[in-house]
């Protein structure tokens, strides 16, 4: 069972996400992952290209969407490097992409992902 002192941590952490709980996990979720790729593409296992290529696909999603959007200022104005700066434009090119059409968003039924030509 989880002490007091952690759910109260929990509680804040929550509340300054403005999310109930399952937000905030998914929230923190994709924290995780956009730093796994910020990793990824500082330490040169990602190219400008894979960046780019990954960062299309995991804006399909409409959480990774709002997660960007709620974020990407933090993500600039923590960039001390040159790759954390170039990250940060791939990524908004990226989203830039999907917001102007050019991608589309995964279509999903019960979490599991569906062919568009398919009927759930």
């Amino acid at each position: 069972m989880a002490s007091d002192s952690l759910l109260a941590a929990l509680a804040l952490a929550v509340s300054a996400v403005g999310k109930d709980e399952a937000g905030w996990r998914r929230h923190t979720y994709l924290n995780l992952i956009f730093f796994y790729y910020l990793m990824l593409y500082t330490a040169g296992e990602f190219n400008d290209d894979v960046l780019l290529q990954v960062l299309r696909m995991r804006f399909t999603t409409a959480e990774a969407r709002e997660y960007w959007e709620e974020t990407h200022h933090g993500y600039r104005q923590q960039a001390a490097s040159r790759k954390q700066i170039n990250f940060h434009t791939i990524a908004m090119k990226a989203f830039a992409e999907h917001q102007a059409g050019s991608a589309t968003d995964i279509q999903t039924t019960n979490g599991k992902p569906v062919k568009p030509d398919s009927q759930p």
